[in-house]
């Protein structure tokens, strides 16, 4: 009868096993679904080379995707109360390590809200994309936001 107790000894192993396993995935929480807000939205800021103005846009859809149009809402803001608003856009994207840009030029529009909306966006390659948005009223300036696209 002792041929018995090494096998007794791992079965009582495996359901002492499987027992422990059971109630530690039963007591864990299951992570909260993203909604698509939280898990897709971009927004990205920052100021201009000269620091005049600071530049956000958000994309739509998010993320960027590859080789279907996108719009951009941008808006930019003087950074001084000295500045003046009255400014225009100029959209365009390229990539350095490629030494290309995008295929189409986008068009932009002035929204009545202030904010600029360009349309005609598409990256034709998957990898690093810059997009270039250049301010121009009295002072010239440009902000420019590096971004990758996956495939």
């Amino acid at each position: 009868m002792s041929y018995r107790k090494p096998y007794l000894l791992g079965a009582a192993l495996i359901v002492l096993g499987a027992a422990v396993l059971r109630s530690f995935f039963a007591t864990r929480t299951p992570p909260a679904p993203a909604t698509p807000e939280r898990s897709r939205a971009v927004v990205c800021s920052g100021p201009t080379s000269d620091g005049r103005y600071l530049v956000e846009w958000r994309s739509e859809p998010s993320p960027v995707p590859l080789n279907r149009d996108f719009t951009l809402l941008v808006r930019v803001q003087p950074r001084s109360e000295t500045e003046v608003l009255g400014v225009d856009l100029v959209a365009d994207a390229r990539m350095p390590e490629h030494d290309h840009g995008m295929l189409q030029t986008p068009q932009v529009t002035r929204l009545p809200s202030g904010e600029f909306l360009v349309e005609g966006m598409r990256f034709h390659m998957p990898g690093r994309w810059v997009i270039r948005l250049e301010v121009r009223g009295r002072h010239q300036s440009a902000q420019e936001t590096s971004i990758h696209v996956a495939p």
